[in-house]
Formats: structure tokens, sequence, C-alpha cells
């Protein structure tokens, strides 16, 4: 049987550590040479209201900070909570309709339930007041 060696490579693969590196390398070239030609070729003028950079300064983060916690607010918190709690069998409900109308229920997964006890407490620790 292998064992696997520091850095998660195999007794007698092919893979390396230069060709780990190079792949990486190749990647963030890809990403920054991408990232350059998309800026070069979009004129700050010419862009859209929501294109548009904004600068770095408190007020912008405070515009930025505002407008996440509105859509955190209504995409997440309002849209889940309560209606995903499992009052008579405890836990959350995962299967709703396009309407938000619960459907019948697929199992209750681990996974799931993790995440919003998570948000959950995240919420209470962060926003007592919600």
């Amino acid at each position: 049987m292998c064992q696997a060696r520091e850095g998660g490579i195999l007794p007698g693969s092919r893979r390396t550590t230069r060709g780990r590196r190079r792949g990486w390398l190749v990647a963030a070239l890809a990403a920054v040479s991408c990232g350059g030609y998309l800026v070069a070729q979009t004129p700050a003028t010419a862009a859209s209201p929501r294109e548009q950079v904004m600068e770095p300064t408190r007020d912008a983060y405070l515009k930025l900070a505002a407008e996440v916690e509105a859509v955190l607010r209504r995409d997440v918190l309002d849209a889940w909570f309560p209606r995903c709690l499992d009052t008579v069998n405890g836990g959350f409900r995962s299967d709703f309709a396009r309407d938000w109308t619960p459907t019948k229920s697929g199992g209750k997964f681990s996974v799931f339930q993790g995440r919003m006890t998570w948000i959950a407490a995240q919420v209470v620790m962060r926003r007592p007041d919600c």
C-alpha cells in the first residue's frame, strides 16, 4: 500500500513540486493577464454605474458595508428565517418550492443543518438585536 509523502505527492507519481509550482504560476499569470486586458479595454468614463470603480475611501467602504448588510438581511436572513425552522421535528427545513411553500422533505442532511446552525449562531453573536 502506498503512503502519501509530505506535500500530498504519492511515491511513483509523475507529479512533482516543480510541476505544481508551474501550474500555479500559469494560473496566476492567466488571471493577471486576463484581468489587465479587461481593465485596459474598459475605460472608466464609459462604464455603467454598476461597473464604476469606487475609490478606497472611508465613505466608499461604509457604502459597501451598508449594501452587503442589506443583501444579507433581504436575501439570506429574511428569506430563510424563521421559515426554515422545523418546529415539529426539530432542526431546519431545506425543501421549499419556488414560492417558499414547504414541500415534502427528502430528509435532513447534516451539512445543511450545520450551516444553518452556524449562520444562526453568528447572527446572534454579532447582531443580538436581530
